[in-house]
Parts: C-alpha cells; sequence; structure tokens
C-alpha cells in the first residue's frame, strides 16, 4: 500500500506561511502531516526582487519543495492553496496530474470562472511591489482594517496585523491573476474539494468559492459567518471546519 501523502500548503499574496498556523495545528491534532512554504519574497524565505516576480517563479518554488517532499516521503503531497495560492495549486496541478489532491481554500479562481478584470480593476493593483494597504490591510490601524477582518478576534487581528507588517506581494504576478488564468476543467483530473466562503442561494449571489466547486465539479465545505481571510485566520471557523476536511481526506486517502 503506498504511504498516505501529506499536505503543502501555500499561502496568497501579501501574506506568508504564518497564515496556516491555525490550519496546521488542528489538521495534524487530527494526523496529517502538514507543510507550509514561503514563496520568494514571503515571509522566511530569501530575499527576492517582487517587482520582477511572475507567478510561473512561484510554481518553480513549488515544484522544488515537491520534488523534495516526494523524495524524502517517497509520495508527492497534496497541494493546498489559499486565495492567490489557491491559484497557484490549480496551476501546479494543470501540469502535474500526479497531484493526488487539491485543497482549494477561497481560492482565486481560473478565469473560465471569474473573466478577465476591468481594467479599472487592474489599475488599483499598478504598482511593481503591492504593499497590504493595497489589499485593504492596514498594519498601523487595526480600526481601519476591520472593514476586511470583521471576524477576527481582537487577538488575532493584532497577531495578524503584526505579520502583515513587511508583507508585500509582486505587482505583476497579482496582476496576471485579474487578467485571467486558464485552468480547463479537464485537466484538473485528481480529487479536489473547496472550503471556502459560502451561502450564495443562485447563481447571481454564487460565492467565486461555490462557482469554483460547481466548474470543478467537486465537493465544497463552507464557511459561513467568514470572509475571505477569516477562511485561514478564524480559530473558531477553522476548529468547526476541521472535521469536515479530515472527514474528506480520509474517504480519499483510506489508510
Amino acid at each position: 500500500m503506498s504511504p498516505v501523502p501529506s499536505l503543502l500548503l501555500i499561502h496568497g499574496a501579501a501574506s506568508g506561511a504564518w497564515v496556516w498556523d491555525a490550519w496546521r495545528r488542528h489538521l495534524r491534532e487530527s494526523g496529517w502531516q502538514v507543510n507550509v512554504l514561503d514563496l520568494r519574497g514571503h515571509g522566511r524565505s530569501l530575499p527576492a526582487d517582487l517587482s520582477t516576480v511572475t507567478l510561473e517563479d512561484y510554481l518553480a518554488d513549488i515544484a522544488s519543495v515537491t520534488v523534495q517532499i516526494e523524495r524524502a516521503q517517497g509520495v508527492h503531497p497534496i497541494i493546498g492553496g489559499w486565495s492567490m495560492g489557491g491559484l497557484l495549486a490549480q496551476m501546479y496541478a494543470r501540469e502535474h496530474r500526479e497531484t493526488p489532491a487539491l485543497l482549494l481554500f477561497d481560492s482565486i479562481a481560473p478565469v473560465e470562472v471569474t473573466g478577465r478584470a476591468s481594467a479599472e480593476e487592474q489599475r488599483k493593483f499598478a504598482g511593481a511591489v503591492l504593499t497590504p494597504e493595497t489589499f485593504g490591510i492596514f498594519p498601523e490601524d487595526p480600526a481601519r482594517s476591520r472593514e476586511m477582518l470583521p471576524e477576527l478576534t481582537e487577538e488575532e487581528l493584532a497577531t495578524f496585523l503584526s505579520n502583515a507588517t513587511k508583507a508585500e506581494e509582486s505587482g505583476i504576478a497579482f496582476r496576471q491573476t485579474l487578467r485571467g488564468i486558464s485552468v480547463p476543467a479537464e485537466a484538473i483530473t485528481m480529487p479536489s474539494l473547496v472550503i471556502g466562503v459560502g451561502g450564495g442561494d443562485s447563481s447571481e449571489s454564487q460565492t467565486e468559492s461555490e462557482a469554483l466547486a460547481q466548474y470543478l465539479g467537486c465537493e465544497m465545505v463552507a464557511m459561513p459567518g467568514v470572509g475571505h481571510w477569516g477562511v485561514v485566520y478564524h480559530a473558531d471557523a477553522i476548529v468547526e471546519t476541521v472535521p469536515a476536511v479530515d472527514a474528506w481526506l480520509r474517504r480519499t486517502f483510506p489508510s
């Protein structure tokens, strides 16, 4: 019998591996081996000139880590990603059919789902290097950040903003996501699970995660009552959601 794969989780824009602290802890308590990485120029990775970095550079980072994990453990890891990291996970799986499964946490969906962002929307992210403020996160102003992070506790908010203080993102890479990345549904041949914001009652009010799950024809675990950032950083919602994710993983990879 093949060994049960571990997980490799990929963070989103202007953040780092630190966004996975709660998910990593609770999934480990459920018996899963969880790896995280800081993409180049993020968190504890080596410094990089983010003004030149592309999504393809980030894919190279992911590939280099999956090779190391597979060499050490004898099996390719499950790939998980949040936000931009979720789109990177889909792009990686599109080219690496050996990926055993995908976990997509409130992921950016491919262009087939979202279409291309308007020129006006793209101009909001026109800088060479984007800061948290570009995404509505103000590390020095907790009150102003509340609009984007309403569900976080005071302690979670303080920790989040402390971690985000020096976070940056490549303008080139993020604008690639806005212009749209193609991931044909038929290219995602491995089992996939979407975990994200739910609550849409009709096609007109579908969340992006609900639309992505429909596009991929896969299951979704909805996290009502949280926003985009709360999916990875609000501990109470994560504690409530981990059992459903654990159950899906155990059905997909019975020991």
